[in-house]
């Protein structure tokens, strides 16, 4: 029912449930032994240790997330919010999208846009992994467009091959067109953060 490769935990219906579960477990351990030291910590002491060893395992792998059900995304944004939230010292009740934004942290369904973009965005580059190089076609329907491939299962629109051209081609040309990692990924940050329901519209358009 459930293999583990490469630290991620597969189970059989592919909604990574148990990755999920792992995940929050052990990073709530670690975020429990941060609010206890936290006294002798400056803030920007803080931020660095939440960024180093809870957000980077909320991000490990994460492109795999995409398509999976949001009750199960919610508890890994739940994850997220404590962690904003013991940095700002703010009580559990309290709003916490004004701490992301101040944070310049994604939420978790942008972040894992933004991985899959940044892997296209290599591809584009020629520095990408040989199987992402394999997995994604040029389309001649316009400038930096991809083909998208037609599937009829939810795990068909759920593959990187098929999820990874519609969410690039959804992108202001601009964008896409950047010329250093760098820019582009400020670029896509920025554009995630301001214009995310349009750019969920788009999408749409290359299903």
């Amino acid at each position: 029912n459930m293999v583990t490769n490469l630290g991620v935990k597969f189970d059989s219906q592919l909604t990574f449930y148990p990755q999920i579960n792992a995940i929050c477990s052990q990073s709530y351990k670690l975020l429990r032994n941060l609010a206890s030291v936290k006294r002798f910590l400056s803030s920007s002491d803080l931020r660095v240790l939440v960024q180093s060893i809870i957000v980077s395992r909320i991000d490990n792998c994460n492109s795999l997330l995409y398509g999976v059900l949001g009750r199960n995304l919610s508890k890994l944004q739940k994850l997220q919010n404590a962690c904003a939230r013991l940095i700002f010292g703010k009580k559990k009740r309290e709003h916490v999208s004004p701490l992301l934004h101040e944070l310049h942290w994604l939420p978790i369904r942008q972040r894992i846009i933004f991985k899959i973009l940044l892997f296209v965005f290599k591809f584009y580059q020629n520095i990408a992994l040989f199987y992402i190089m394999e997995s994604l076609s040029k389309s001649e329907r316009g400038e930096f467009m991809l083909k998208v491939p037609r599937t009829s299962t939810h795990y068909g629109d759920r593959a990187f091959s098929n999820c990874a051209p519609k969410l690039w081609n959804a992108l202001p040309l601009p964008i896409r067109a950047s010329n250093t990692i760098m820019h582009f990924r400020s670029q896509l940050k920025h554009h995630l953060f301001a214009n995310f329901d349009l750019f969920n519209s788009n999408v749409n358009l290359y299903t």
